[in-house]
Parts: structure tokens; C-alpha cells; sequence
């Protein structure tokens, strides 16, 4: 009888070990026919810079280190670099900014929309990555709009692959044409269309003059 209740034990064990290793196992060890998203060498070499955060549907937002750059007709338009989606709950709990630059700059470095109150598709922020790299994960274990999500290798966001279909797939550009491109085959670049402007993530005289008051 003891040997009949001690073989039933580690069968019981050896199940809940099986049960929590599959639990514990991340979207990406199942996904083989895409490569993951690794932007740790691109998020390791930033600092202080600006993001976009684009709302695409749900209560997600898609993050972009957005810089002003020229173009060969010396017109000011921005480089945005996709580091991952995240839902707005996790979203409003992250950290930005270091406690000294926070203080100065709070509704710059803190992402709070309050309910019940319209709010603009575009939200820019700055992003001190030394603080922002070293926040909560964004739970990936979930599907947005019929799709799963993957863990980005090296933040702690969330993507669809693949991601030259999917990228644009929820209007970052608004109504406007979006064209994705994967730079130096790493990290994945949005460019809108000219006149997506205004409350979308491509800069505009509007947000000439937030850079330059900042």
C-alpha cells in the first residue's frame, strides 16, 4: 500500500513540473518561423531621447524613439524606431525619466490619461533608457485583435511579427500611407506619409516648437 501511494506522489509531482514548464514558457520558444526582435544593442547605446507613444486600438500603444532629423530637401521630418506595443495600464505604472529630471519636467516624463476625457492618438514623452529599460515587463501572453504577441528581446514591450506586415497594419500614420523598413537588419523604422501631421507621429511646425521649448 505505501508503495502504491508513493508511486501515485511522483506521478502527481512529475506532472505539476510538466504543468509549470509549460506555463512558464514564453510565446517566443514556440514561434520558429519568424526571428525575434532584438533591439538590445540598438536600446543600449541611447540615453536621454523622445518618444511617441501611438495609440493603435484596445488600450495599446506603440512605442517609437523619435528624433527630428533633415531631408535632402532640408524639410524637418522625424525617424521614428519601433521598440514594442504595451497596454496602458503597465504603460501608466513605468518610470521614464530619472528622479531629478521628473521633478522638473513631470508631465513630460510621466504617462497618465485620464478617463473619461478625449484624448490625442500621439503622446511624447522623454525617455531616459538607463530608467526606462529597467521597467515591469509588458504581459505578452495576450492577443490584440486576433493576433498573439511576442517578448521584444531587450525591452520590455510586446510585438507581432512579422513585423513588416503587421507594423503598419494599426494605423501609426492615422489614415495616411506608412511604410516600414528594417535598418541595418535590426530595428524597424516607420516612415509616414508627408502630410500625415499634427496629432500623428511625423513632425510638423507644431512639434518643431515643443523640441525648441523643451
Amino acid at each position: 500500500m505505501f508503495l502504491v501511494i508513493l508511486t501515485i506522489m511522483v506521478y502527481l509531482t512529475k506532472a505539476d513540473v510538466n504543468l509549470d514548464t509549460k506555463e512558464a514558457a514564453t510565446p517566443n520558444e514556440h514561434y520558429e518561423n519568424e526571428p525575434m526582435y532584438d533591439v538590445y544593442e540598438y536600446v543600449n547605446n541611447l540615453h536621454l531621447q523622445r518618444c511617441a507613444l501611438v495609440a493603435v486600438g484596445l488600450k495599446y500603444f506603440s512605442i517609437f524613439v523619435e528624433s527630428a532629423v533633415l531631408d535632402k530637401n532640408n524639410r524637418i521630418r522625424s525617424s521614428k524606431f519601433f521598440l514594442g506595443m504595451c497596454h496602458q495600464s503597465t504603460l501608466e505604472k513605468w518610470k521614464f525619466c530619472s528622479p531629478h529630471l521628473e521633478r522638473k519636467r513631470p508631465h513630460k516624463c510621466k504617462f497618465r490619461l485620464r478617463t473619461g476625457k478625449y484624448h490625442g492618438r500621439v503622446h511624447r514623452r522623454y525617455c531616459d533608457f538607463g530608467v526606462l529599460s529597467r521597467n515591469p515587463d509588458c504581459p505578452c501572453v495576450s492577443t490584440i485583435f486576433g493576433e498573439t504577441m511576442y517578448k521584444v528581446i531587450g525591452f520590455p514591450a510586446c510585438y507581432i511579427p512579422p513585423l513588416s506586415d503587421t507594423l503598419c497594419r494599426y494605423n501609426p500614420c492615422g489614415m495616411e500611407q506608412c511604410q516600414p523598413t528594417k535598418v541595418e537588419d535590426t530595428i524597424f523604422s516607420l516612415e509616414c506619409h508627408p502630410k500625415c501631421d499634427g496629432s500623428n507621429p511625423v513632425i510638423a511646425l507644431s512639434v518643431l516648437l515643443y523640441f525648441l521649448r523643451a
